[in-house]
């Protein structure tokens, strides 16, 4: 094997996704999600808690649905993509790189483990999803 470009993380929303249409009618979501480690110090005894927070863009129809009904804020979720870095200009004229977790493609995947759906009442429902999850679609 040459190389490999596959990340799998498991973390909570920071934010609700920001769903963008483009005016060839194709969209495109970005979110962010934290993950954090914990552990005991060993010296002071004292819990002891590292957050990282992961920039994620999903280029995949049916994902970007999914996100836009069902995926909030503080929400967990389990996705697989890809790790890209990508230029930009930012609004001074400063070029400037951001490294974000891409989802394009069949070998990326989303599932959502807390969802939030209307009920017939229209009240908001809270699932946790702790065996069943939401998956996008099956390619075979």
């Amino acid at each position: 094997m040459t190389s490999l470009n596959k990340v799998t993380l498991i973390g909570r929303a920071t934010k609700d996704p920001e769903i963008r249409q483009f005016s060839n009618g194709n969209k495109m979501a970005n979110f962010s999600i934290a993950t954090s480690e914990k552990w005991k110090d060993k010296t002071s005894g004292e819990q002891k808690e590292k957050a990282e927070f992961h920039r994620v863009v999903v280029n995949k129809p049916a994902l970007i649905t999914l996100l836009e009904s069902y995926f909030k804020k503080g929400d967990l979720i389990y996705l697989e993509g890809k790790i890209q870095t990508r230029k930009y200009q930012d609004s001074t004229g400063v070029e400037k790189q951001i490294t974000e977790i891409a989802i394009q493609g069949y070998e990326h995947n989303i599932k959502l483990f807390d969802y939030k759906k209307k009920n017939s009442h229209n009240e908001t429902v809270n699932n946790n999803l702790d065996n069943n999850f939401i998956e996008d679609e099956i390619p075979f």
